[in-house]
């Protein structure tokens, strides 16, 4: 293979019998596994002359030559300023920052479907809400008693709507004790497959962590040793062909909760796809366009963690729901 770049990378005594593809994301952080692989194939990486796979076990005293132009996937040289600098200036920030309510204790947002809460493995640098939350105040995340921002809850990557987060110490131990004693209020809006019967209802079901092969997190409900208690509250407010559209309540907050309980009742939410119907969900990705969980943090009510007076935010239902909608209730008529 033709080398446009050539690096020779020596092994120390810290990388000995590392995995080569942990090696390289140690000099290479952004480096796509598909690239790897297709470096590999092409004998475009090798270790002391000799051919080499992702999970080659590296000796102290190798050398590992690359033989291909990496540089768009080395750790930046730019300042944490200036990284945050971009970032706010970013069309990303412009548009999935959206914030509903801002004073020097807390920070309310309005999250689009597809963003991360926090930073995790497999997103890039930048790609998360708290990332963006970072560019918008950076001088919050420099306090010196080494308190950083902080979400008070959190909502999964596919889910929208309203997310608040804490400036301040004191912030987060309040909001902390507000959502421990029950003290706030959150409403969604979810459309889930097939005639929810009961117009209204209350869904009491435990639910604990379920293991997987894969390593996906995974929940059920069931009770079991670990389980906790989880109670959710609903509404039908509209009736559609094979499904039924949702105002639901969460009494506690469980990871998963609305997911896990409407799945275990046979009504999953649409679009889920890691508890819902996997059929239903290609012919309304195939024939509607979805191609995110219809569910939306709508509402929440919390009393302020500085002068405990009742604040309630909402919002905007997102546009590519209710042109799913638009479309059902089409089809109805």
């Amino acid at each position: 293979m033709p080398a446009q770049a050539r690096y020779l990378i020596q092994v120390d005594k810290d990388a000995g019998d590392q995995r080569l593809d942990r090696f390289l994301r140690r000099h290479f952080p952004r480096l796509p596994h598909s690239l790897l692989q297709k470096l590999l194939r092409k004998r475009a990486i090798v270790v002391g002359s000799r051919r080499v796979t992702a999970s080659t076990r590296l000796q102290l005293g190798d050398t590992v030559e690359v033989w291909a132009d990496l540089s768009e996937f080395q750790p930046s040289t730019d300042s944490k300023k200036e990284r945050l600098e971009r970032l706010r200036n970013s069309r990303r920030f412009r548009s999935f920052f959206r914030p509903l309510h801002e004073d020097q204790s807390i920070l309310v947002l309005d999250k689009p479907a597809g963003v991360v809460v926090h930073p995790s493995r497999g997103h890039r640098k930048g790609d998360s809400l708290l990332d963006l939350v970072q560019a918008h105040i950076p001088e919050a995340f420099e306090s010196a008693d080494g308190f950083r921002p902080a979400f008070a809850h959190r909502l999964d990557q596919g889910t929208s709507g309203v997310i608040v987060l804490s400036k301040t110490r004191g912030a987060a131990n309040i909001l902390e004790s507000f959502f421990r004693m029950r003290q706030v209020k959150k409403r969604y809006v979810a459309l889930v497959n097939g005639n929810v019967r009961k117009t209204r209802g209350v869904i009491n079901m435990e639910i604990e962590k379920e293991n997987t092969r894969s390593g996906v997190t995974r929940y059920r409900a069931n009770r079991g040793v670990e389980s906790k208690i989880a109670h959710t509250e609903y509404k039908v407010i509209e009736r559609l062909p094979k499904a039924s559209l949702l105002r639901v309540e969460l009494v506690t907050g469980r990871t998963h909760q609305i997911r896990v309980h409407f799945s275990a009742i046979g009504h999953s939410v649409l679009g889920d796809g890691e508890y819902g119907n996997k059929g239903v969900n290609r012919k309304l990705r195939e024939n509607l366009g979805l191609r995110r969980i219809f569910l939306h943090a709508e509402e929440l009510t919390i009393p302020h963690p500085d002068t405990g007076t009742i604040l309630q935010f909402s919002a905007p239902f997102p546009e590519e729901l209710e042109k799913v909608l638009a479309t059902l209730r089409s089809e109805e008529g």
